[in-house]
């Protein structure tokens, strides 16, 4: 289904799930914006960066990264789950992937009860929170 016009540089809606095409695209992100909004329906959109990996695909439709700090966009994440990811390879493919979903906060402890398999943290230092996304859509540019 086509929201918008590919041609153009917009989005194309590819569906709700990651497949594995788009999984490790995404595993060699080292950038990724985080787009939220808080109660007063303002946006935010910050970014995170790690080494390639720092997002974590859980499954095929569930991502995750790692906050070692707080930030004010976890607290409008808390209260309002909807998000938007993007992803802007800039190697020279110019291609962009956004995932719309709704995201949940854990504490490192839970985070590891319930994905028994996760690697080691990038950082030297355990993490703070989780944060996961819900993919409910995934749009290609």
């Amino acid at each position: 289904m086509v929201v918008l016009d590919a041609d153009s540089g917009l989005h194309q809606l590819v569906g709700g799930e990651l497949d594995a095409k788009l999984r490790l695209y995404i595993s060699r992100q080292e950038t990724m914006f985080v787009a939220t909004y808080d109660e007063r329906g303002e946006r935010d959109c910050t970014f995170r960066v790690g080494p390639p990996g720092f997002v974590r695909v859980l499954d095929v439709n569930r991502v995750a990264w790692t906050e070692y700090q707080g930030d004010a966009n976890l607290g409008c994440v808390a209260e309002f789950p909807e998000v938007s990811l993007l992803f802007v390879d800039a190697s020279g493919t110019s291609i962009g992937l956004r995932l719309d979903g709704q995201a949940k906060i854990l504490d490192d402890r839970s985070m590891r009860r319930a994905y028994r398999n996760l690697p080691e943290p990038v950082h030297d230092e355990q993490p703070e929170h989780w944060v996961t996304v819900f993919v409910e859509d995934v749009y290609v540019a």
